[in-house]
């Protein structure tokens, strides 16, 4: 259930040309790299395959997906992530973006099963406050779904993949945390009596860029994508820098406009390779514990400020303390038992003298925990080394850590790895 825009544009064919050449992204790619300015083009990231060019034009919302087709060209995209502001910023852009290009778009075309338009309405009328009640209209049937079926801890207009959190909460999008009473009352009221949950949910409410749409943007990130560490690459550090000059920005237009200056100040220092103290605040997901997916469908909880990296297969998760690693296996002829599995895992005369630990939740587990002394790197650690076995499926985790004041936190989190 979403908002957006889905339309068709035929290409015009090259004067004196005899035969269609196909469309190529790049021109389209060009063009919004240098329709975009300021900020935006820091927002600014493209991938292709062969016949979709897909386009982020902002950090909260999907790409833009631009589909070729002999000589046609599908745009769809989804706008109610970010708001009725975004929603307006896209139309005017690929309406330029036609016009300039010389694809004729068809926004309002019904073709066999197809239907091509603006779900919103925007491009026809032009009356943003209009679209700002389509947009509420989405808002207010997201709330009355999810109350009336039952649900909590929902996911609202978050990326695909993303580490769940694990706080006790109703609901969850990339501006905050929203109580169960806060979608009751919002889906009990009508659309144009709800223009204060609009401001409060939405990235960009406003039409136009003003120092709201740059802090609810900041605040996305700082929620959703913030490493809260020191970055490791150069796409965490764009992550902070964004976050800095989002909030930069907002302070520009409006000196007085309330920030979150404890998290602004850590994510400087971050940037500036500064180990500081991660301030407890509202704001920042990943200052949690939150579950991560693993290969096999598996999931492990890790506090959200890890490292994480694949070392060949394994994919490890590591900050100044702890180091896990995590490999899945499928078991291609189970004729034991998932207990029974598990017990024969660890050869016992191999590993004397380790402790053994069992699985302390329903999934049948073993694991062993060990002193290691490693003389090539000159390091001293205790190792937990489990395997938890479901369904053909075992997941074999590597948890090292320096001293036996964590070995709790070791057992706990091997024992938070489920399917």
């Amino acid at each position: 259930m979403g908002l957006g825009i889905y339309i068709k544009g035929e290409v015009s064919k090259p004067l004196f040309s005899l035969k269609k050449q196909p469309f190529e992204f790049s021109v389209i790619q060009k063009y919004i790299t240098s329709y975009s300015f300021g900020l935006f083009k820091d927002f600014l990231s493209f991938s292709e395959d062969e016949n979709t060019l897909y386009a982020t034009l902002h950090p909260c919302e999907e790409p833009v997906y631009f589909t070729r087709s002999e000589n046609a060209i599908i745009c769809s995209a989804k706008t109610n992530s970010v708001g009725p502001g975004y929603h307006a910023y896209l139309v005017e852009l690929i309406e330029k973006l036609g016009e300039d290009l010389k694809i004729q778009w068809q926004w309002d075309l019904e073709e066999g099963e197809e239907f091509y338009q603006d779900e919103t309405g925007y491009y026809q009328h032009r009356n943003y406050e209009q679209l700002q009640l389509e947009m509420l209209g989405w808002l207010r049937a997201l709330c009355r779904t999810y109350d009336e079926d039952g649900s909590k801890q929902i996911m609202v207009s978050l990326p695909a993949g993303i580490p769940r959190l694990r706080l006790d909460y109703f609901a969850l999008s990339p501006v905050g945390i929203w109580s169960k009473e806060w979608f009751n009352k919002v889906g009990s009221l009508e659309p144009e009596d709800i223009r204060w949950a609009g401001e409060e949910f939405f990235v960009w409410w406003n039409k136009g860029m003003d120092a709201k749409f740059y802090k609810q943007t900041g605040i996305a990130l700082l929620n959703v994508e913030c490493p809260w560490h020191i970055a490791i690459d150069d796409k965490e550090k764009k992550i902070m820098s964004m976050i800095d000059k989002c909030f930069e920005q907002a302070r520009k237009i409006d000196p007085f406009i309330e920030l979150p200056e404890e998290d602004w100040a850590t994510v400087k220092s971050l940037l500036a390779e500064t180990d500081t103290d991660i301030p407890k605040t509202e704001y920042g997901y990943r200052k949690h514990l939150m579950t991560f997916d693993l290969a096999g469908n598996w999931l492990i909880d890790l506090p959200g400020r890890m490292y994480e990296a694949t070392d060949e297969s394994t994919l490890v998760h590591y900050d100044h303390i702890h180091t896990v690693r995590s490999l899945a296996y499928t078991i291609s002829d189970m004729e034991k038992t998932d207990a029974e599995f598990a017990e024969t895992f660890f050869d016992n005369t191999e590993n004397a003298g380790a402790e053994t630990i069992y699985s302390g939740t329903d999934i049948a587990g073993k694991a062993i925990i060990y002193y290691t002394i490693d003389k090539e790197l000159e390091s001293e650690y205790w190792t937990l080394q489990g395997v938890k076995v479901k369904d053909n499926r075992f997941l074999l985790s590597t948890i090292c850590y320096p001293t036996e004041e964590y070995k709790g936190w070791a057992i706990q989190t091997w024992n938070s790895v489920r399917r």
